[in-house]
C-alpha cells in the first residue's frame, strides 16, 4: 500500500471518530449537507462499499474485486439504512 493511501485512510478514520459518524456517511456528505451558520452537518446518503463483477471474457484466476476488467454492480451512494440515519447533527456541540 502506497503512503499516500495509508495516509487518506487514516483520515478518513480520524475525521468520522472526531464528528462521530460512520466512515461511509462522512465520505458521502456533499457541500449542500453542510451549514456552516448553524454549524451543522445533514446525514442524507452514505457512500457504499463497492461490489466488483468480472468483467473478462475468459476466467482471469482472480476474485471479482481483482480482475482487471472488473465492473462495478452497485450504486456507489445511496440513502441511509432507516429514518433515523437521516439526521441533523452538530459535530462540535
Amino acid at each position: 500500500m502506497a503512503v499516500g493511501e495509508t495516509l487518506a485512510t487514516a483520515s478518513r478514520y480520524a475525521r468520522s471518530a472526531e464528528s462521530r459518524h460512520h466512515q461511509g456517511e462522512v465520505l458521502g456528505l456533499q457541500l449542500e449537507d453542510l451549514n456552516l451558520d448553524k454549524g451543522e452537518i445533514r446525514v442524507r446518503r452514505s457512500r457504499l462499499r463497492p461490489r466488483y463483477a468480472h468483467g473478462c471474457v475468459s476466467p482471469c484466476g482472480r476474485t471479482a474485486g481483482y480482475c482487471p476488467d472488473r465492473h462495478q454492480t452497485n450504486a456507489e451512494k445511496d440513502g441511509t439504512k432507516s429514518c433515523a440515519g437521516r439526521r441533523r447533527v452538530c459535530p462540535y456541540s
